[in-house]
């Protein structure tokens, strides 16, 4: 940050008004998002993006999202 004169005056305000803190984490919570407010066709879309050889590619992410939607297109029924 002190690349410049400015930087190296901006770097010093901020530094001096930088604290530390440690918050101790007793939970966390882990979402599995993947696309789950798209409609099927959306879904569909993306898993075979997902299944191809272009730049989207991820076998193991497509494998995950498909598994997802199976759950919750059973739980429509």
């Amino acid at each position: 940050m002190r690349g410049t004169a400015a930087n190296s005056d901006y770097a010093d305000r901020i530094a001096t008004g930088t604290v530390g803190l440690r918050i101790p984490i007793d939970r966390f919570v882990a979402k599995n998002k993947m696309s789950q407010n798209k409609p099927d066709e959306t879904v569909d879309r993306i898993i075979a993006e997902l299944d191809g050889d272009g730049p989207y590619a991820s076998p193991a992410l497509a494998a995950e999202m498909r598994r997802t939607h199976e759950v919750l297109r059973a739980a429509r029924r």
